[in-house]
């Protein structure tokens, strides 16, 4: 609402509301209107199209323009980029870094040479797939798969922020080729182990123990600009000791009880 209220462009279409709505938001102490409109899910009985005629403002051909300080916004927070499934963190208040984008005259003007000072969107969009075709039956269905735009890549390149597609593109092959690797030396270990496994009591409470000291700390992230932040190895050290104390101490315990039964064990005998 911060957004429309500070541009309020002719038009607003909004996504995600799960529901057909439609208002006019007038400009206060002014005189423009935005027609606010969003629309349903794309499910049967449910409202989720409708066709709007929108008159240009020019005669001529329509020409699209970047918008310089949206430019400067990606290009400043290009660095909190994150494709990875685990947790990241955004920068706050509180933290130690920046965490207000809002562009300044200069980083404008940096950004705006690094578009050779012309802000219209080039004309260089290419087809990356076959468009679907309901009378050709002859075409294989194949799963979905991640492609590279060339548009994207070269307004990446041009503005100096990494390219999202690309990223996820080596993370994918990157974890295909580990889950290669994985298959691989299971199978070559598989032949060297023995057909049954025996695990005592004892082992499987080390294993246990060990398995909870290690993912204690699975969801925090290095350099988290919130200053959220895994305990220190000291600490980390000191959780181990005390494991280990713990552990030692119960095995110990048991070794005095079974010395002690031992012991009375003779004493009985001797009196005989």
């Amino acid at each position: 609402m911060e957004l429309l209220e500070r541009l309020y462009p002719s038009y607003w279409f909004s996504a995600h509301l799960h529901c057909k709505f439609a208002a006019l938001v007038p400009e206060k102490g002014g005189a423009r209107v935005t027609k606010f409109l969003a629309l349903d899910k794309c499910l049967p009985k449910r409202k989720f199209l409708q066709v709007l005629e929108v008159r240009s403002q020019e005669d001529g051909p329509i020409q699209l323009n970047y918008d310089l300080e949206w430019l400067t916004i990606l290009h400043l927070t290009n660095h909190l980029l994150s494709i990875k499934s685990s947790i990241h963190y955004m920068p706050g208040q509180y933290g130690g870094g920046r965490w207000m984008y809002t562009p300044t005259a200069k980083e404008k003007q940096t950004v705006y040479e690094k578009f050779g000072s012309n802000l219209r969107i080039p004309l260089n969009f290419t087809r990356t797939v076959k468009p679907y075709d309901p009378c050709d039956t002859n075409t294989r269905i194949e799963w979905p798969r991640l492609l590279i735009n060339d548009q994207t890549t070269r307004f990446c390149r041009m503005l100096g922020i990494d390219d999202p597609s690309a990223l996820l593109q080596i993370i994918t092959n990157t974890m295909m080729d580990n889950s290669r690797s994985s298959e691989l030396s299971m199978e070559t270990s598989g032949e060297y182990m023995p057909e049954s496994m025996d695990i005592s009591f004892d082992e499987e409470s080390v294993f246990s123990s060990t398995f909870e000291e290690n993912s204690t700390h699975k969801y925090f992230v290095d350099n988290s600009p919130t200053n959220f932040s895994p305990k220190s190895d000291g600490d980390d050290s000191d959780n181990g000791d005390t494991s280990k104390s713990t552990l030692d101490g119960t095995v110990n315990s048991s070794n005095t009880e079974t010395t002690t039964e031992i012991a009375d064990s003779a004493s009985m005998d001797d009196s005989k």
